[in-house]
């Protein structure tokens, strides 16, 4: 399987046992689940998927919405964008949904790779004047980012499924490469806490009283045993416990972590 093409068989059967949009509604076709259950979904599917299918990928859900810089200037019942997609500070965001049509003036696209969810086209782009209709606005005007946070709150949770799914996967396969090194016996114990902080944070999303915050990093430790005990061979195509890496600095740092928990939750002032 090509890693930079969407699986289609892959995504068909998943929707054929119910397992697409297992957190939308009914009345939307979904299966009217909460987070907690796509994040347990996630976990087990990544773990499976990662011992038994090497080949077939598993669709990063990672959110790249912040990752915007443009101006968007309203022109009677349409707006105009003009900007670059990188990093974008969180005041006057406005989200749009429009459709991608790369042949549109205005409109330039830049192919990108990444380590990781290479079956999501990923691209730098530019824009130019490029006219949109204004029915494209999600919500209200400036009023994007608490939608933005909204939807990375839980993607956060199901991010912390899918790496405890693979961080299980790299315990399985490289026991058999390093069965008597304790380290992965200490991986493995951080690991299962590292699982509970997650189902508690998924639990807490499905509460709508509840702010949760990301929970992903405690995983680190033992996704970095893992791949220290294959040695030289955890870079090898095939063997791949290097993609257990890329949670570590996306979606979200460990620094970043932390200020949240300095900020939102221990109250010290900012520097």
């Amino acid at each position: 399987m090509n890693p930079e093409s969407i699986p289609m068989n892959f995504i068909e059967i998943f929707s054929r046992v119910g397992w697409i949009g297992i957190a939308l509604p009914e009345d939307l076709g979904g299966s009217g689940l909460g987070i907690s259950e796509a994040t347990m979904m996630l976990q087990i599917i990544s773990d499976s998927t990662t011992r038994h299918l090497r080949n077939a990928t598993v669709v990063n859900l990672a959110p790249e919405t912040l990752k915007l810089r443009t101006q968007a200037t309203r022109d009677g019942d349409r707006y105009t964008i003009s900007g670059q997609k990188i990093n974008k500070p969180s005041e006057g965001l406005s989200p749009f949904f429009i459709d991608f049509d790369k042949s549109k003036q205005g409109l330039e696209p830049k192919h990108t790779s990444k380590m990781e969810g290479r079956a999501v086209d990923a691209n730098e782009v530019f824009f130019d004047n490029y006219s949109i209709p204004g029915d494209s606005l999600i919500g209200n005007e400036d009023q994007g980012f608490k939608i933005v946070l909204h939807g990375m709150t839980a993607a956060r949770c199901l991010l912390a499924g899918e790496t405890l799914g693979l961080s299980y996967a790299a315990l399985y396969r490289t026991s058999t490469h390093a069965k008597d090194r304790h380290p992965l016996a200490d991986g493995y114990m951080l690991l299962e806490a590292a699982k509970l902080a997650t189902y508690h944070a998924a639990r807490l999303y499905d509460q709508p009283t509840t702010n949760v915050s990301v929970t992903q990093a405690a995983a680190f430790s033992a996704r970095e045993r893992s791949m220290l005990s294959l040695g030289g061979n955890g870079t090898c195509e095939g063997v791949s416990s290097g993609e257990c890496f890329v949670p570590r600095i996306a979606p979200v740092s460990r620094q970043m972590v932390k200020n949240y928990f300095a900020d939102k939750v221990l109250k010290l002032p900012m520097i």
